[in-house]
């Protein structure tokens, strides 16, 4: 089952700190307040110097940095650094910290789930596995051009791609990057 999403499929959230763009979640009728999710894909703009994050005990999450820099702080660890495109993995409930504005890009999952990223490049080609759920993403303001087995599509800036139990070739034809996240575990049905 291939499903696209565009802008009008996104729950949108302002902050103190910015705004955050609901991408997926799942269950599809779970909240992001009552922490009854199992997956969550999202979109943020961090408009303040210093921003904490929720906590998010029992989950882990995953953080790229789509445009601007920011430096993490995530528990007692050495802050890193995170220029454009660069990510990190945390447990959902270490004291995090970030300075710097940016947008990014957060997947917020519970065991037994796992992900994979992956930046695609124009001319690279993926696999997708039948055991898995795939998440396409165009960050970018232009749009992308990607083929999937031999369908042509266009995904304009925030679009994305949903690929639910499909061994597919998927091919990335033209535009900057796109986002990739594989995503094992999740049980969802065709």
């Amino acid at each position: 089952m291939l499903k696209y999403l565009t802008a009008a499929d996104y729950k949108h959230n302002t902050w103190t700190g910015g705004e955050t763009t609901e991408l997926f979640i799942y269950p599809p009728q779970a909240e992001l307040g009552q922490r009854n999710f199992q997956c969550r894909i999202s979109s943020a703009t961090v408009n303040v110097e210093r921003s904490e994050f929720s906590d998010f005990s029992g989950y882990q999450r995953f953080l790229q940095i789509l445009q601007g820099e920011i430096r993490l702080q995530v528990g007692q660890d050495e802050p890193l650094d995170l220029p454009q495109l660069a990510y990190h993995y945390f447990p959902g409930e270490a004291k995090t910290v970030s300075e710097g504005q940016c947008r990014d890009f957060n997947v917020i999952y519970q065991s037994p789930i796992s992900i994979d990223n992956e930046i695609l490049l124009a001319g690279d080609q993926v696999q997708l596995q039948s055991d898995q759920a795939y998440f396409i993403f165009n960050p970018n303001q232009d749009a992308v051009d990607l083929e999937v087995e031999t369908e042509k599509l266009r995904l304009a800036s925030m679009a994305a791609v949903w690929a639910v139990e499909e061994k597919l070739s998927v091919t990335m034809k033209a535009g900057q990057t796109a986002i990739l996240i594989a995503i094992k575990g999740l049980g969802v049905n065709k």
